[in-house]
């Protein structure tokens, strides 16, 4: 049995005011990688992570307000299968909203999911952490190596 290190991927921050719901404030957020470990070639179930965001909004007083925060498509350009590059190889994974992973992180295009929250009313600076889950299929040949991804996460508020 052959096993491969797995180094995951790191997240990008943007930001996007969208209508401010969320009135004169301005938010950010920052989020941890997520590490897969050693994937084993051979298991017969998925190998999982979960990671999270922070939002972080600041105002000198705010009434409550939403946002939602979307994933790009990495590497792949496609949300069916995100793909973590290597060499040679790549290796497909899939992030996902729900622990149940049933929901696939996106733009809320062609069936995938927003992570969404809101703030009640604040003064000054509120934060928030949310949590976002991966997993990669089971039974890929794949080379020994390091693979990753970078996925760009956008809020909106």
């Amino acid at each position: 049995m052959r096993w491969f290190l797995i180094a995951g991927f790191g997240i990008l921050a943007a930001t996007s005011p969208a209508a401010a719901s969320l009135l004169n404030a301005t938010c950010s957020l920052s989020a941890t990688a997520l590490a897969f470990g050693i994937y084993a070639p051979g298991a017969r179930s998925a190998d999982t992570a979960s990671g999270s965001v922070t939002v972080t909004c600041t105002a000198l007083l705010a009434v409550s307000g939403s946002y939602q925060l979307t994933a790009s498509t990495g590497n792949a350009g496609t949300y069916t299968a995100r793909q973590m590059s290597g060499t040679p190889t790549t290796l497909a994974y899939q992030l996902y909203t729900n622990a149940s992973d049933s929901v696939v992180w996106g733009d809320g295009s062609g069936g995938t999911g927003v992570i969404s929250g809101s703030f009640p009313l604040f003064i000054l600076s509120s934060s928030q952490t949310l949590q976002f889950y991966g997993a990669i299929p089971p039974e890929q040949n794949i080379d020994a190596g390091s693979y990753s991804d970078v996925i760009i996460v956008t809020i909106e508020y």
